[in-house]
């Protein structure tokens, strides 16, 4: 674990996906040293072509490596960097000329809540700078990616030869389930660690989130369900949810339940992905009168700034088949958006955010911290005498979660990085900030800096 001393006393908690190796000694001093050896010849700069669903160790190599690595270039020939550059000088879709506005909806995504020892120590203060961003919108989604059991609570540690548990204490579920009284509107299940612990950790997270409230996608608990998305209702407005996971970490389904989780292998190479299991579910919200239809993927490559190529292209297929927004996590790090304007519907922009990084990391370096909150304005109306519902607005404001560590203990909060970068309490603080800035330069360009609210 890396730390460093402020001249206030406190030290900053900085630490890699390299501190959840827990590999045996032998291993351990021959994978840092290879990864002297990437640095020295720069092996992994751009993306590598590997299947991280596949455990050996290569993948393992890898993956650790850019865990302290990240990697700030999209494919070689991909021209992906320029494309979002222009996206990103580009101003939101105008609304169809004609289209007079009745209802204005705010809508909330944030991308992974992970678990994190330092949790134990927020309270209910770790939403308290950001709160406004997230809890006073309309509807707020977020994917959550620690479940619950009501079993022993590993240590997150990734083996040779077993993916790492991600499982969350009550106490942290409390914290990062809402602020003040108020919760998430919905959350996605379908992540890759949702079946940590089989069968009873879904069925121990799916009876909190119900005794709390709290709707949820991406879990089935009957066959027919598979097929269909849920339906949230706000103003007037009906949204419908999809959602499914690029994997499972290699764990079964329970038996004779292959419908719990909606998985779609999106990062195979050079393979047309079967979309349709998403489509289906698409299909059956526009069916039931939904007015958008919002697909949550847990997809991206990860510790990867850019999507791939292939992403584009899937999220474009999914838009035509009828999604609305597009809203995507796991990846570990930010991603940019793109305003995708559809053939089903030249009117019509999806917003597609490729990944919104964790609002809850598990680890604490700059990049890995630094997460997007996402406000959308919906917009509903009447164009040429048909009620219509479109998608206004998308505002990105980059935050970071910060871990500082006292004599009195350990302290941990969500903050805005524009206010760190503007006015850090310490030095420490500064570097820190600067740090993160720098990657969200990368993917946002710099007008961040500048946004008022």
């Amino acid at each position: 674990m890396k730390k460093f001393q402020t001249h206030t006393g406190k030290e900053l908690m900085l630490y890699d996906g390299r501190d959840l190796m827990d590999f045996p000694p032998l291993k351990d001093r021959l994978f840092r040293f290879l990864f002297g050896l990437a640095d020295w010849f720069g092996f992994w700069k751009f993306p590598p072509a590997v299947d991280y669903d596949v455990l050996s160790d290569y993948v393992l190599l890898v993956w650790f490596y850019i865990a302290g690595r990240p990697i700030i270039r999209a494919e070689r020939g991909s021209g992906l960097e320029t494309f979002f550059a222009r996206q990103r000088q580009s101003a939101s879709p105008a609304l169809p000329a004609g289209f007079q506005t009745q209802a204005v909806t705010t809508l909330t995504a944030v991308g992974d809540l992970m678990c994190s020892g330092a949790l134990d120590h927020a309270g209910q203060d770790y939403y308290r700078n950001v709160a406004g961003l997230i809890f006073t919108s309309d509807i707020s989604f977020a994917n959550l990616e620690s479940t619950l059991t009501s079993g022993e609570i590993e240590k997150p540690v990734q083996c040779v030869d077993e993916n790492p548990k991600i499982n969350s204490t009550p106490q942290q579920y409390e914290t990062v389930s809402g602020y003040q009284g108020r919760k998430y509107s919905i959350f996605q299940l379908a992540n890759n660690h949702i079946l940590d612990n089989g069968l009873e950790g879904v069925l121990t997270t799916c009876q909190r989130l119900d005794a709390d409230g709290i709707p949820y996608i991406g879990i089935n608990h009957h066959p027919e369900e598979q097929n269909q998305g849920r339906i949230f209702e706000m103003h007037g407005l009906r949204l419908g949810f999809v959602a499914a996971t690029y994997s499972l970490n290699l764990r079964p389904y329970p038996a004779g339940k292959e419908y719990l989780v909606n998985m779609i292998r999106f990062h195979q190479q050079n393979v047309d992905v079967d979309l349709s299991l998403l489509e289906r579910q698409i299909h059956w919200c526009r069916a039931q009168g939904c007015d958008l239809v919002i697909a949550g993927l847990h997809w991206g490559m990860e510790w990867e700034f850019f999507p791939r190529t292939y992403q584009l292209k899937m999220a474009h297929q999914l838009a035509e088949a009828g999604a609305d927004i597009i809203i995507g996590h796991h990846a570990h790090v930010i991603q940019p958006m793109e305003w995708y304007q559809t053939k089903r519907d030249p009117q019509r922009f999806v917003p597609i955010l490729y990944n919104l990084g964790n609002l809850v990391p598990i680890c604490a370096a700059p990049f890995t911290s630094l997460s997007l909150i996402s406000q959308m304005e919906l917009v509903t109306g009447e164009l040429n005498g048909h009620k219509k519902t479109f998608v206004q607005s998308v505002k990105l404001t980059p935050v970071i979660q910060l871990v500082q560590n006292a004599g009195e203990g350990v302290t941990v909060s969500l903050e805005k990085l524009q206010t760190l970068v503007a006015h850090p309490p310490t030095q420490a603080v500064k570097e820190y900030a600067d740090e993160a800035a720098k990657y969200a330069d990368l993917v946002l360009g710099k007008d961040w800096r500048q946004t008022k609210g």
